[in-house]
């Protein structure tokens, strides 16, 4: 085994108010994406290529917005609107791999509002502080998608 390969499962529950369909349509398309998928003000989410379908491929770049210095190639396996989407993320920098994690996203229905649930199965390759900012960045992304779901529900 590689020095510094460690694992971890997370996994995160968020209650918002929207109906699947619009959840899942937030979730998948690529500009609403950049616009909820950096975790803060100083960071940028700007995706190259998607192509959302079972086999697809997205490309992005992310991190500070001075210098979006780390890649994050998804390969999408499967894609159940407005159920589910599960996929693999690699994420690197500088062309060497730092982790690669598999993600399920899970839409279930509950009185008028859904609630998403993430599972993050997490393999990095650069130690353990690579998981302090998986559950920063998630926590802070789904905070962020929840808002704007919920923005694009009360729009005309």
């Amino acid at each position: 085994m590689r020095e510094g390969c460690v694992f971890k499962t997370m996994s995160f529950e968020r209650e918002i108010a929207c109906t699947p369909e619009t959840l899942f349509a937030v979730m998948t398309s690529p500009d609403a994406r950049e616009i909820w998928g950096a975790p803060s003000e100083t960071e940028v989410l700007k995706i190259d290529r998607f192509d959302l379908r079972p086999g697809g491929l997205e490309i992005a770049k992310c991190g500070p917005k001075s210098h979006p210095k780390f890649t994050t190639t998804t390969n999408f396996h499967e894609v159940c609107a407005p159920e589910r989407l599960v996929f693999s993320e690699t994420l690197s920098a500088d062309g060497q791999v730092l982790s690669c994690a598999l993600v399920t996203q899970e839409i279930v229905p509950t009185d008028g509002r859904v609630t998403l649930v993430v599972t993050l199965q997490i393999c990095s390759l650069t130690g353990g502080e690579m998981f302090e900012g998986y559950r920063t960045g998630w926590r802070a992304a789904l905070e962020n998608l929840a808002h704007y779901a919920q923005e694009q529900t009360v729009r005309p």
